[in-house]
């Protein structure tokens, strides 16, 4: 008789705090809402998604969003296509019934993303204050989550900021940018005395059929936490000429949050 192969293993969380280690695909929420976004539903007049997001414009001029079935071996992928113009660009947002005010301690969130190309890109997902803003260093914008920034690094980096300037802004590195998926977020965890810190970390999936390995990457941000924020699955903006493309396979959030009813 052959044996038949192991489908998926059960991940046990802490009981005593509810925290998962991985943040794979279809993880559990213990206390708060869990918004999970895996594109399987691609869009109508009620919104983009199974979560129902909006679709904002960054500059004037047409940028399209569009959706895709598959890219490479990814079911259920969204797309931004740019418009040609620099400084054009469009956002996908949750919009005002997705407003969180707090991410305390055991709050959870990653995404999987992909840029079409290096040079002339400004690439983000996660959660800011202003659905129309760019999420630059010299941006004004109140921001966490995953960024790709041409005209800043080479590297994608996990960003938390509350303003304009480099000293509104702390930035970890996750990994050289290269036109291939990145699977990364980050988990709220206590730093000392109640302290939460943002603790990023990038996932691996060799071992796809059961689970999303984690790989904790630098120290917990602290400082130039902002206080209230919306949902922004997947952003882009062309920084120089030419059409770009941005892709993402999942955006996910569990753990303790509290959302603004």
């Amino acid at each position: 008789m052959t044996a038949k192969r192991p489908v998926g293993r059960l991940v046990v969380p802490d009981s005593r705090a509810g925290w998962f280690q991985n943040a794979a695909v279809g993880f559990p929420c213990s206390v708060g809402p869990a918004l999970f976004e895996d594109w399987l539903r691609v869009g109508n007049t009620l919104g983009y998604g199974e979560l129902g997001w909006t679709r904002a414009l960054i500059g004037s001029g047409s940028s399209v969003l569009a959706a895709t079935s598959a890219t490479e071996s990814e079911l259920g992928v969204i797309s931004i296509r740019t418009s040609s113009q620099a400084g054009k660009g469009a956002k996908l947002h949750g919009g005002n019934n997705a407003s969180i005010y707090s991410f305390p301690i055991g709050t959870v969130w990653s995404t999987k993303i992909k840029p079409s190309g290096l040079t002339g890109l400004e690439m983000w997902s996660g959660f800011q204050n202003s659905y129309t803003t760019r999420v630059r260093t010299s941006d004004n914008t109140q921001f966490i989550g995953l960024r790709y920034d041409a005209a800043i690094s080479s590297e994608w980096q996990g960003v938390v900021k509350d303003g304009a300037a480099a000293s509104n802004e702390t930035t970890v590195d996750l990994g050289t940018a290269a036109v291939d998926w990145i699977h990364a977020g980050f988990e709220v965890v206590d730093t000392g005395d109640g302290v939460p810190g943002f603790q990023w970390f990038t996932l691996s999936s060799d071992y796809r059929y059961a689970s999303l390995g984690r790989t904790t990457v630098g120290e917990p941000q602290t400082t130039n936490i902002p206080v209230t924020f919306g949902t922004v699955a997947l952003a882009a903006v062309a920084s120089a000429t030419g059409t770009k493309y941005a892709y993402q396979d999942f955006w996910q959030l569990g753990g303790r949050t509290v959302r603004n009813e």
